[in-house]
């Protein structure tokens, strides 16, 4: 048996493993999937995974959308102006925003098409790269 860690580019909560059996027969009913068709088999369940995986994180992102312009309008900077008046801060947050309802859209058409037995595997993993580009990147607040 050979063993290798997988690099997870997204969330890491679990690790992944690439496990190899040498020298192992089975027979047909102790099959798990169907016969040269495992990785096809897999890649639907990983594609059901980004989709719940990127619902919960477009969440957490609206949320912390609003409790930034919530932060942003609360906070006074020079006399009474609040700093979501500038646009240094209001493009960053609608950028933010942008991102998360494209997520968002781009996973229900995933999940759309998962409903209906069409493939969503593009749509699932596109949706699931937002938040793997803004944690690798995140956004740059100019100073006022």
């Amino acid at each position: 048996m050979t063993h290798a860690t997988i690099d997870k580019a997204g969330t890491r909560t679990l690790a992944s493993s690439s496990i190899h059996f040498d020298d192992v027969s089975e027979r047909a009913d102790e099959l798990v999937s169907t016969l040269h068709r495992g990785w096809h088999e897999l890649l639907d369940v990983l594609n059901t995974e980004r989709m719940v995986t990127t619902a919960a994180l477009a969440g957490t992102g609206e949320l912390a959308i609003r409790l930034a312009v919530n932060y942003a309008n609360e906070r006074k900077v020079f006399g009474d102006k609040p700093v979501s008046s500038y646009q240094g801060l209001q493009l960053p947050l609608a950028q933010c925003h942008v991102e998360v309802e494209a997520a968002r859209l781009l996973n229900h058409k995933a999940a759309t098409n998962c409903d209906m037995g069409l493939p969503y595997g593009s749509e699932a993993n596109a949706a699931s790269s937002w938040p793997r580009r803004r944690w690798r990147a995140p956004p740059s607040i100019p100073s006022p």
